[in-house]
């Protein structure tokens, strides 16, 4: 799609439900996504209809909707705006759909609450504080679909955004970005952003700050919407109880969404590179105890932008058992052999789904090193790329010569076989009498990574009825739930 054949226009009220759902699909391993798309959709709502920030569209040719970006050209107009206007529907929303997941109550209230209550107290002061010359802005979200991207897309929205902070007078514009993921970094220096230093989430993950000096000046007059209108008659103890969620994300405060990808080879042509995905203010971390990183996991159905990639790699096709409604996708953090805390992401079975969460859970907290973690559709499909990345994997309905087991019987094409450490694990292949992805491990001596009987790993798959090694020749990465594939206690 050549670049001048894009169109770009302010989102409405018509495209929150598309931001919403890529939203929740490109970012997934945050706080927010976990409230649902119904609450997404009320956040980018807080970006329409104000001369503080911009929510733009990118429209190709025939019409369709190819990316979208949001972000703030005044920060503290636009938290002052968002506290008045948007508040009790974000809280209302947020609420409900903690009260119905119980595991994000207690993450919010252990985790996040203090570090909101922080972040609203200082908001507050930004607000009645004396302004500063110049207003700050920042960049929150973009995203490209994935069929579009490498257009060029990212390039003209970011462009757009630019020229309109420009236009506002704001004087700087920041972002911040996953650090471990040059192009990324690349991407904004190409563009003109400056690096601005680094820092971690709540989570644990590490951030690249950028920021973006503007030439332009505040117009002399401004029109202040909320200049005019009366003050509300809030106690300080009430706002402090309601506008929490309206003020983390009018200040873009929550980074848990800052995607992680890591250690990743080069995919296969047919694997689209990821969107230059900016996310939160760059802030510090406030000055408090360390906070514990926790596994966090997360069982979702398979979002519809993965099940296309998934078919267009192979990893399923027709006459395979089991299809999208049957299987899918659980998030949960884990240790990489640097001790980082890394997101993973596994595709299985909706009845082994909840084992899966439960003893990848408790491999994070025995600090059990994972290397990387991403479904096999990230490699084409192809199962000897996956291994030889080192990569943790479990659903792939191999193709034609990737095979070692009748499709329908195989506990992989059904979602019920995970492959753990490859490269620390590796298994005998008897198509070609060798080992797979190689035999630098195959002297089998305990060390980070490896599975060993009655270590750990075996303990906790063993304990909940999984086999090991459910074949006749070593494969020391392979756990299922029976062969022929079968649900556990069948």
């Amino acid at each position: 799609m050549p670049d001048e054949h894009l169109d770009i226009r302010k989102m409405t009220r018509g495209d929150l439900d598309q931001a919403a759902r890529w939203h929740a699909e490109e970012f997934p391993e945050g706080f927010y996504p976990q409230l649902g798309v119904r609450f997404l959709a009320g956040y980018y709502r807080t970006f329409l209809n104000t001369p503080y920030a911009v929510a733009l569209v990118a429209v190709a040719a025939d019409g369709r909707v190819v990316g979208y970006l949001t972000g703030i050209v005044d920060e503290r107009r636009h938290v002052r705006r968002v506290l008045v206007r948007h508040t009790l529907e974000l809280v209302v929303v947020g609420l409900l759909c903690l009260l119905r997941r119980p595991t994000l109550w207690r993450d919010f209230l252990q985790r996040r609450a203090v570090w909101y209550l922080r972040r609203l107290a200082r908001a507050t002061l930004d607000c009645v504080a004396p302004r500063p010359d110049g207003a700050t802005g920042e960049l929150s979200y973009i995203v490209t679909a994935r069929e579009d991207r490498g257009a060029g897309v990212g390039g003209r929205l970011l462009g757009e955004f630019r020229d309109r902070a420009v236009r506002a007078g704001t004087g700087e514009l920041r972002l911040v970005t996953a650090a471990d993921v040059p192009r990324l970094s690349s991407f904004y220096q190409r563009h003109g952003w400056l690096p601005a230093g680094r820092r971690t989430t709540l989570d644990g993950r590490a951030l690249a700050s950028f920021q973006l000096p503007l030439a332009g000046r505040r117009p002399a007059v401004v029109r202040d919407a909320l200049r005019d209108r009366p003050r509300l008659p809030w106690s300080l103890a009430a706002i402090t109880t309601v506008a929490v969620f309206a003020v983390a994300c009018g200040v873009q405060t929550e980074t848990a969404h800052t995607p992680t990808p890591s250690e990743k080879p080069p995919l296969p042509a047919v694997t689209p590179a990821l969107t230059p995905t900016p996310s939160a203010t760059p802030t510090n971390r406030p000055s408090a105890l360390p906070v514990r990183p926790t596994a966090d996991p997360v069982i979702r159905p398979i979002p519809s932008t993965q099940w296309k990639r998934i078919v267009a790699t192979g990893t399923w096709r027709a006459g395979c058992p089991v299809g999208q409604a049957d299987l899918r996708r659980v998030e949960v953090n884990h240790y990489d052999f640097s001790g980082r805390v890394k997101r993973g992401v596994l595709v299985v079975h909706r009845d082994t789904a909840a084992e899966i969460a439960t003893v990848f859970t408790a491999l994070f907290n025995a600090r059990f090193p994972i290397r990387q973690m991403r479904p096999v559709e990230e490699f084409g499909g192809d199962n000897t790329v996956s291994m030889a990345a080192d990569n943790t994997s479990a659903y792939n309905c191999r193709r034609p010569g990737q095979i070692n087991a009748p499709v329908l019987k195989s506990p992989h094409a059904n979602g019920r076989a995970v492959d753990i450490n490859p490269a620390e694990n590796p298994w005998v292949d008897l198509r070609c009498k060798c080992w797979q992805p190689s035999a630098r491990n195959s002297a089998r001596k305990a060390a980070p990574g490896v599975i060993t009987k009655g270590g750990t790993v075996w303990r906790l798959f063993t304990g909940r009825g999984w086999i090991w090694q459910n074949i006749d020749t070593p494969d020391y990465m392979h756990f299922d739930t029976g062969y022929p594939s079968a649900p556990l206690g069948r």
